[in-house]
């Protein structure tokens, strides 16, 4: 097991091996989003809602929870070094997986919406630029989204780019990385808040990677005390753990029930929160990312390994945030939301369920294939 020291530089600099929990979170993480995109983009269930909620309730926290893990793993090499992750793993994927969802965007817009097909191409072409995830052909005239999932990964090129410049490898004054960490992230919530309030409109992930900022910090603090979280979760309390998960489902409930709307991370420019709400989705998202973490810690206290599948799964979920979007897309031709009108609630679950479980299938005989022909997809390079 890795030995982890209550010191941020340690912390930044370790070079961690393969984490079982955090394969396991990454793997309960995926499956939730593949999950929610069923429910609001396939099955459509919003007159359900009871669907409508909980599609709102996973959108609290199963982002953060990735950027959060993302903060946990960071290493911080030298500059060289990490730039050459973010073109290998993040910026040559972001290219790829945009311009092999433009074909279906496009015949989307040019068949279904009758757009110009030069001017549609022009939009489409700037939405792969500004990176940005917007779910209408109709917003705004500047850009259309291609690869709606891929804001994901435009605001981890820039956070990537930020704690390169916060994190200097060379620097190992802790306690001047602690109030710069703190000044980064005070600088990062204050900004989010002028934007939203001069209404500004959101381009290249800005809005999402300054809300992203404080998850990715706080994987970077439980990376920094994961000794003592493990003390507390390899205890036998038991009923601490159960009352923990419990009582922030709960307030997780009021604050969605009080705000009315999960604030999702690449809308939160759009979506305008106050400062009030604002707060109160930071605290709801931590709250269910720390569910979340605990289940898969514990559940990692009690295995050696995880199979195969999702082990290929958890390894893998930058590709599947782009290709389960891609299988959506064909989902939505069957357009499947008609045969759930009539449907109970339990038979609508168990049909969502079903097209999840197939999703991931699909998602990880697309990996094996990749894994051995073409890694570079994955975000996998060799030197």
């Amino acid at each position: 097991m890795n030995v982890y020291t209550n010191n941020l530089k340690t912390v930044i600099s370790t070079k961690g091996n393969n984490i079982l929990w955090v394969d396991i979170a990454k793997f309960i993480g995926i499956a939730l989003m593949i999950f929610q995109h069923n429910i609001a983009q396939v099955f459509c269930t919003a007159d359900k809602i009871h669907f409508h909620f909980l599609s709102e309730y996973i959108s609290i926290f199963h982002m953060p929870l990735f950027f959060i893990l993302a903060g946990y793993l960071y290493k911080n090499k030298s500059k060289i070094e990490n730039y050459s992750k973010i073109l290998w793993s993040l910026l040559i994927p972001y290219i790829c997986y945009q311009f092999m969802y433009l074909p279906f965007v496009f015949l989307t817009n040019f068949v279904w919406y009758h757009n110009p097909p030069l001017q549609t191409l022009r939009r489409l072409f700037l939405g792969i630029l500004f990176g940005e995830a917007k779910t209408s052909p109709l917003d705004p005239p500047l850009f259309y989204s291609v690869c709606d999932p891929c804001w994901f990964i435009m605001s981890m090129i820039f956070l990537r780019l930020i704690f390169v410049w916060v994190f200097p490898a060379n620097n190992n004054n802790t306690q001047y990385l602690k109030v710069k960490l703190l000044i980064l992230n005070l600088l990062s919530f204050f900004l989010l808040v002028l934007l939203i309030k001069l209404n500004v409109n959101s381009y290249f992930c800005i809005g999402a990677t300054l809300l992203a900022i404080p998850y990715f910090t706080l994987g970077l603090i439980v990376r920094n005390y994961w000794n003592k979280i493990t003390d507390f979760i390899n205890s036998n309390k038991i009923i601490f753990k159960c009352l923990f998960i419990i009582i922030s489902l709960v307030i997780m409930y009021f604050v969605l029930q009080q705000n009315g709307v999960a604030l999702k991370m690449p809308h939160v420019l759009g979506i305008r929160p106050n400062i009030s709400q604002l707060i109160s989705d930071y605290f709801a998202a931590i709250l269910g990312s720390f569910v979340i973490i605990l289940i898969s810690s514990i559940i990692a206290y009690n295995k050696d390994k995880i199979n195969n599948f999702a082990n290929t799964i958890a390894k893998n979920t930058l590709f599947i945030i782009f290709f389960h979007f891609l299988i959506l897309w064909f989902e939505k031709m069957f357009k499947l939301k008609n045969y759930v009108i009539n449907l109970s609630t339990v038979q609508v679950f168990c049909l969502i369920s079903i097209s999840t479980i197939v999703n991931l299938i699909i998602c990880y005989y697309v990996i094996r294939i990749l894994q051995k022909y073409c890694p570079l997809l994955l975000g996998k390079y060799k030197k």
